[in-house]
């Protein structure tokens, strides 16, 4: 019983090396050109970034807007266009 322990934590030591690391957030830019859109197309200051990530197509970010915390997602491409999307059907809170 004694090499059960160690043989179990071999095995997830190498578990855990096969599970990819999570993507790096966006940048800081990117994370300010989503939360500027954000607040322009709602008319709202308080839009807090609950989120982000990036890959080598871009960025996704996902903020909260308002008092509610109505969820809005912000793509941004490569050339720093972004597309915003309220992820709810009051997302002018």
């Amino acid at each position: 019983m004694k090499l059960a322990l160690p043989a179990v934590a071999l095995g997830l030591i190498a578990l855990a090396a096969c599970v990819p690391a999570p993507p790096p957030p966006a940048s800081a830019e990117a994370q300010s050109l989503c939360r500027t859109d954000v607040m322009f197309e709602t008319n709202n200051p308080t839009v807090t970034i609950t989120g982000s990530e990036s890959n080598e197509l871009g960025s996704i970010v996902r903020l909260a807007v308002g008092e509610e915390q109505a969820p809005w997602r912000c793509v941004v491409d490569l050339n720093g266009q972004t597309t915003i999307q309220s992820l709810s059907n009051d997302g002018f809170l």
